[in-house]
């Protein structure tokens, strides 16, 4: 016959109470759900080598597309297979306005459902109402932490496009360069990204570029395109007529976009998107490990330093 035997008969009292108390200290397990646009083969490569260093210091999970409830709730799925209990939820979107409410919604952080998300419009073939379901939450097994912030407010991003411009530049005293983003439908909203993109403009004037400026293509909506797409090709035309060297650093996660479209027959030299680079790994650790330690959550990221 075998006898069950408890922790206390083989524990004195004080041991098995210090024992019991060290088990319930233990800290939760953390991970971190990435969200991305997601794109072309090449795009999704990038993203993926950007975030592998931050999955071999702890459970990271990839979401491709726009705020895509799919994505999104494998990704969960696979982090609590892990045993994740506290997730960090960043976004690698230029405006951290980007897809936030069909996001707060399906993390469960806010009740009401957007009138129609982006992965809905993608993802049926007729787009008629009826075909539509409504959106639902998604099934979640732990504390969700969302970064609401985009990339464009980070540090970091003004010192990869310092880089971008620089690595093809000649003389920086006689060239001028534009920043160009993907831009936003909302006038309020595209306005912030752009002073958000007012910490990159300061980087490359501190690098002595003669001339600089950032603009939004808003690429998505056909009125408001043609008249970016307009003043982009006056003012960068107008500084090759004077003579200027004019360098076009993509505002963008990956690639160089659109721009090449919107810019025939004009003499540019185009610089690259924000990945590859290592700061954009950074920022995500980075934005993981504050969520993480503003919630006093002990995580493999950084040591939380306790406020004092």
């Amino acid at each position: 016959m075998i006898r069950s035997t408890s922790l206390a008969t083989l524990l004195s009292l004080p041991l098995y109470l210090a024992a019991t108390a060290a088990l319930a200290q233990q800290p939760a397990r953390t991970g971190i759900m990435i969200m991305a646009h997601g794109g072309i083969s090449e795009w999704d490569q990038a993203v993926a080598e950007a975030i592998q260093p931050i999955k071999e210091r702890i459970p990271t999970a990839l979401a491709l597309g726009m705020a895509d409830p799919h994505t999104m709730q494998a990704a969960l799925d696979s982090l609590a297979a892990q045993g994740v209990e506290k997730f960090a939820v960043v976004r690698l979107f230029l405006s951290g306005e980007s897809f936030l409410h069909d996001t707060e919604f399906y993390l469960r952080l806010r009740e009401d459902a957007p009138v129609m998300t982006m992965a809905m419009m993608m993802s049926h073939g007729s787009g008629q109402p009826h075909d539509i379901a409504p959106p639902q939450p998604l099934n979640l097994s732990g504390e969700i932490l969302l970064e609401t912030r985009g990339l464009s407010e980070a540090p970091e991003v003004a010192e990869i496009v310092g880089h971008r411009a620089k690595h093809v530049s000649v003389d920086p005293a006689s060239e001028s360069v534009i920043v160009v983003a993907h831009g936003m439908g909302d006038e309020g909203e595209n306005q912030r990204l752009l002073d958000h993109m007012e910490a990159s403009l300061e980087q490359l004037r501190r690098a002595g570029f003669k001339d600089v400026r950032s603009a939004t293509l808003r690429e998505d909506w056909p009125e408001a395109r043609k008249v970016a797409a307009d003043d982009i090709r006056a003012w960068v035309g107008s500084r090759a007529e004077r003579g200027d060297r004019v360098i076009v650093v993509p505002f963008r996660l990956f690639g160089f976009g659109r721009y090449a479209e919107v810019l025939s027959g004009l003499e540019y030299v185009p610089a690259d998107g924000l990945l590859p680079h290592d700061l954009v790994s950074e920022w995500v650790a980075q934005s993981a490990a504050d969520l993480f330690c503003a919630q006093g959550i002990a995580n493999p990221l950084r040591s939380c330093t306790p406020a004092h």
